[in-house]
C-alpha cells in the first residue's frame, strides 16, 4: 500500500481525469483508471514510485499529438520509477 494516505485507485482516477480533461480518449479513455489499477498491481516494489509519477503528472501541463502525451515536468519522478522498473519489475521474487 503506497504511503501517504494514497489509494491505487484515487491516484490512477486523478491522472487519468486530467489526461481525458486535455487529451480526450488518450491514455486508453473511459478504461484509463481501471487499466492503471489494475497494472499497478504488477509494479511490485516500484508502485509507490509509479504514484509519485502519477501524482506530479496529474499536476503538470502537457500536450497531446495524436496518441502520445508529453509531459511538462516530472522528469525526476518519471526517472525514478524507471530506474525501479527495470531493476525489480518482472524479475523472479519481485
Amino acid at each position: 500500500m503506497p504511503g501517504g494516505g494514497r489509494t491505487v485507485s484515487g491516484v490512477c482516477a486523478r491522472f487519468c481525469a486530467r489526461i481525458q480533461s486535455v487529451c480526450p480518449g488518450a491514455a486508453g479513455g473511459a478504461s484509463c483508471a481501471s487499466d492503471c489499477a489494475t497494472s499497478t498491481s504488477a509494479l511490485s516494489v516500484c508502485a509507490p514510485l509509479f504514484l509519485d509519477a502519477l501524482d506530479c503528472a496529474a499536476d503538470s501541463s502537457f500536450v497531446c499529438v495524436g496518441d502520445d502525451i508529453s509531459i511538462n515536468g516530472c522528469q525526476a519522478e518519471i526517472d525514478a520509477f524507471s530506474n525501479c522498473a527495470s531493476r525489480f519489475v518482472g524479475q523472479p521474487g519481485s
